[in-house]
């Protein structure tokens, strides 16, 4: 199954939060900015489906003499401190279910990138968890 078309934004969105701020809020519509990361493989594969961590976590290179080569699985944060600050990202067809397409390599969608996701409060969600249903990706330029 393909992408929809207008997935990838061309301009980036205003008024994005963070992931912390978005989980925090009750609002159906997000703009939600964050680095795609959390895992070794923050991707599913053959599925639409990413982890976005909140900014404001550290990734293991930025840290002073860490030297890790996968420093978006943020193994240098304690655990329950990257929970709080990460959601899933889903891009859905008409019944709900997230794409049979992977993300990964797509017009800049890799481990690490900072993007912001315009999209929908998923209803299967479950308590402490996000997950934003995507309509658009901006990939943020470095």
């Amino acid at each position: 199954m393909s992408l929809p078309a207008n997935l990838i934004l061309s301009a980036e969105p205003p008024n994005a939060i963070g992931v912390k701020d978005a989980k925090a809020t009750s609002d159906e519509e997000l703009v939600v900015r964050g680095r795609i990361g959390g895992r070794v493989d923050p991707f599913v594969p053959s599925s639409a489906i990413f982890l976005l961590v909140d900014k404001s976590l550290k990734m293991c290179n930025e840290l002073h003499g860490d030297g890790c080569r996968t420093p978006w699985d943020y193994c240098c944060e304690p655990r329950e401190n990257l929970l709080a600050a990460m959601a899933t990202v889903q891009v859905v067809g008409d019944d709900g279910r997230p794409l049979n397409a992977g993300l990964r390599g797509r017009n800049g969608l890799e481990p690490g990138a900072e993007v912001v996701v315009v999209g929908r409060r998923a209803s299967n969600e479950n308590a402490g968890t996000l997950v934003i249903d995507a309509r658009g990706i901006y990939v943020v330029k470095r």
